[in-house]
């Protein structure tokens, strides 16, 4: 149960770590 917990949170933050690294990298190629 605690690894499939775990599981989910490190996929989500690594998600949103790739969300946040392609928001920036559009905002540095338009500028």
């Amino acid at each position: 149960q605690f690894y499939l917990l775990l599981h989910q949170n490190y996929t989500q933050l690594i998600e949103r770590n790739e969300f946040l690294t392609i928001t920036l990298k559009q905002v540095y190629e338009r500028d």
